[in-house]
């Protein structure tokens, strides 16, 4: 749903084709652990899925950090 917001229209289409290259995924143990990071077109998520969605960011988490560096 993150990457559905956003890309709504032609400048957000291309805001990530050019600005979203890699999505790594990282199941980690712990909320303590958890981590989410957009960097040098890499989205990087530690989650603890584990814990279901209590270890998983919201839609809105991944859309702001998404936006923040597009």
């Amino acid at each position: 749903m993150a990457l559905r917001t956003i890309c709504v229209d032609d400048l957000g289409r291309e805001a990530v084709r050019d600005g979203l290259q890699l999505i790594r995924l990282k199941n980690v143990k712990s909320r303590d652990d958890m981590r989410l990071d957009f960097d040098g077109g890499t989205l990087e998520m530690h989650c603890a899925y584990a814990l279901r969605t209590d270890g998983m960011f919201s839609d809105n988490e991944i859309r702001e950090a998404l936006l923040a560096k597009l």
